[in-house]
């Protein structure tokens, strides 16, 4: 598959060194004659060099420069996998704070192409289950997409530099074998399974030292959703807690990995029958889709807003953005599908039009020619679901690259029927990696 790709990345670099090498060959024979060979280290040599240099004095080294950023490929790799060595836990848990950031998950294909599937693979086993599943389904969702070998570069560099970041970060909670495993135990749950043992007990010594415990980022992105009271009771308690307590440590990886081992087996199940039910993208299976659904359950409800978005959600969608995915069709198709909508909606989307529009104008005679047109009606009604189809198809393709569309949507729908917001519905804060090196232990040269 597309990350495989990324175990042999370092030999198609050295390929296109040997490439870059002969066409340089071939380009400074000219009229001269052939260019002098290279050396036993494959540079080219400096006469050769000179003749491309020309008046402006620049030396161009093609093969050298291809080696060296072969070279450079090999000794990131080989970093990354030292520093998975050293503390796998620590790189899975930058790995984790990394997904939560804007293009997070694009990184994180990167980085997978770049050291290879079968290592990158260990660290995701140790994510949670839904940042599992985002991670693999978003994988699987780009695998006709270019990789790049710099940007894959990047992209390891900046897990390594979150790495090192940890392992300074969790310096206070020791290194004892059972503070690694609740610290394992933890990245292991949702963060909607942890907001509700939290809220549950804020004040439980194992609650607190597990808040403490936590990412950055996950940190900021749970407080932002607690009520309130509660949120200034973890921060008032962040001030006083003993992080290397290890009895709280035992308390909270006995409870993480009782939510996680029955959390797990039920989400994972349920969720490849609601991959199966997307795979096949047909109106009839909406219905069994949202029965699916327990409450919010959000998890599962985003999972399929940003894949499948529903008809029956439609209303929840900005009126002038769906409106305006209608309106790329002709009059009579535009009219045709605004007259398969419920009431309602198309009610809602008629009045975003401006009134006495032109637009407006030519819809309504539309619609009005469908309502007293019978034959025309029961063509319309009899392939409906073909109409509806076709339209969801081209607007979950919009959607994919409108993701914040679907975000707000979900947004609008939670204040319409009063459900909490979970974390990952919150504002995000963008997070920059580090501009330079970390000199830390994780990919330690």
């Amino acid at each position: 598959g597309i990350l495989r790709a990324g175990q042999k990345m370092s030999q198609a670099v050295t390929q296109l060194a040997e490439s870059a090498s002969a066409r340089a060959e071939g380009g400074l024979q000219g009229g001269a004659g052939r260019a002098e060979s290279t050396d036993e280290r494959g540079l080219a040599p400096q006469s050769a060099s000179s003749e491309v240099a020309g008046s402006s004095g620049s030396v161009f080294q093609p093969d050298a420069e291809a080696r060296a950023l072969a070279n450079d490929v090999d000794r990131l790799r080989a970093k990354f996998l030292q520093a998975k060595g050293t503390d796998a836990l620590a790189l899975a848990e930058a790995l984790g704070e990394v997904i939560r950031q804007d293009s997070g998950l694009e990184a994180a294909l990167q980085c997978a192409a770049f050291v290879g599937q079968d290592d990158f693979d260990d660290l995701i086993g140790m994510l949670s289950p839904k940042q599992a599943l985002d991670l693999r389904s978003y994988f699987d969702s780009q695998h006709a997409q270019p990789l790049q070998t710099l940007r894959g570069a990047d992209a390891c560099r900046m897990i390594l530099a979150q790495g090192n970041t940890r392992l300074v970060e969790v310096r206070s909670l020791g290194d004892a074998p059972l503070i690694r495993e609740a610290r394992q135990a933890l990245l292991g749950v949702d963060d909607s399974e942890v907001m509700r043992w939290l809220q549950s007990e804020p004040m439980a010594p194992a609650v607190q030292w597990a808040f403490g415990a936590m990412t950055p980022q996950r940190m900021l992105q749970i407080m932002r959703a607690l009520a309130p009271e509660v949120a200034r009771t973890f921060g008032t308690a962040l001030d006083k807690r003993q992080t290397n307590d290890t009895t709280a440590a035992r308390l909270a990886a006995e409870r993480l990995r009782g939510m996680s081992a029955s959390a797990s087996r039920q989400e994972m199940g349920r969720t490849r029958l609601v991959q199966r039910l997307i795979a096949q993208s047909k109106l009839d299976d909406e219905i069994l889709l949202a029965s699916l659904f327990n409450g919010p359950d959000w998890p599962i409800r985003r999972y399929v807003a940003h894949r499948c978005y529903l008809l029956s959600d439609l209303e929840y969608l900005a009126p002038s953005f769906l409106l305006g995915v209608i309106d790329r069709k002709k009059v009579a198709d535009r009219a045709a599908l605004l007259y398969l909508l419920p009431a309602e909606l198309r009610n809602s989307l008629l009045n975003t039009y401006p009134k006495d529009s032109k637009a407006l104008e030519v819809v309504t005679l539309e619609l009005a020619n469908i309502d007293t047109n019978s034959k025309r009606r029961a063509a319309l009604l009899k392939n409906r679901r073909e109409t509806i189809e076709s339209f969801l198809k081209e607007l979950r393709s919009i959607l994919q690259s409108n993701t914040d569309m679907v975000d707000q949507a979900l947004r609008a729908m939670a204040a319409a029927k009063g459900w909490p917001l979970p974390p990952e519905l919150e504002p995000l804060a963008s997070s920059v990696g580090s501009d330079g090196p970390v000199d830390t232990q994780l990919g330690a040269a």
